[in-house]
């Protein structure tokens, strides 16, 4: 009996570390964002963003980790378009537990040709020296009307997450390529609008905001930056929805991106 005791205590105490793994896999609009509408489609200038959790860290007092992240695009024959050194990085949990939240982004080079690809992204533990990868399969989009490098930040530009209390400003920047242009003039014309409706779908105020593009440096041709203020006064659960005209194009192309908008009272 007493050897089984014993035998029972050297197991517990050799028991080996829990292994690595990557938990809440995502792929958000911008670095704190909500989740893309769809998670595996990209268009040439957009940014990539790989956010998750790494569990299984070894953490030490007072809550220091200590970890390598290491990131390879490959497209459709196994060629790799993208290599990332890796990046060394220290985190600490101050609310406990192991693991810990971490991301991976590559910018989608206009240049790469439209088709599939795949991320392979490795993480090691640099304190208990193991690893873990994880591939993660997307598609490179043709060029075409649309959004890219949707985020929010605050007014000092620091990326922000999509969450906010009355009276905060936060800031909705995007960019949209694939635009037409005068042949003549080379300027597009764009029309912008947005509003905000409520958990029941319902917009909070009457009339859109509406804007429009039309004269442009010749530094904008290509991709077009956006920016919004939205100054939430009430909290309640939001989605921020904007529709862009292209009239220039034969049919008046017509997009929508939407995002969702915490807005919450201190307690």
């Amino acid at each position: 009996m007493s050897h089984t005791i014993a035998l029972a205590a050297c197991l517990a105490i050799f028991q080996p570390p829990p292994a690595m793994e990557f938990l809440n896999v995502r792929t958000p609009l911008g670095l704190y964002g909500a989740n893309r509408p769809d998670p595996r489609r990209f268009l040439p200038g957009d940014n990539f963003i790989l956010a998750f959790d790494l569990s299984g860290l070894k953490i030490t007092d007072p809550g220091r980790a200590l970890f390598s992240l290491e990131g390879e695009l490959f497209d459709s024959t196994g060629k790799s378009v993208f290599k990332a050194a890796p990046k060394e990085t220290e985190s600490f949990s101050p609310l406990g537990g192991n693991r810990v939240p971490a991301y991976a982004a590559v910018n989608i080079n206009p240049n790469y040709p439209p088709g599939k690809y795949l991320y392979k992204l490795t993480a090691t533990d640099l304190l208990e020296k193991k690893s873990a990868t994880l591939s993660y399969p997307l598609e490179i989009m043709a060029k075409s009307l649309g959004f890219i490098l949707w985020h929010m930040t605050y007014e000092d530009n620091f990326p922000a997450p999509p969450m906010a209390v009355p009276g905060q400003v936060l800031i909705l920047r995007y960019c949209v390529i694939g635009f037409e242009t005068d042949p003549k003039t080379r300027k597009p014309n764009l029309s912008f609008s947005m509003r905000i409706l409520d958990e029941a779908g319902q917009p909070t105020l009457a009339k859109p905001f509406i804007g429009e593009a039309k004269d442009i440096s010749e530094e904008f041709k290509d991709i077009l930056p956006i920016t919004f203020p939205i100054r939430p006064n009430k909290p309640g659960k939001y989605k921020i929805e904007v529709t862009l005209v292209d009239n220039l194009t034969r049919n008046r192309v017509t997009i929508k991106q939407e995002c969702s908008l915490w807005v919450y009272e201190p307690r």
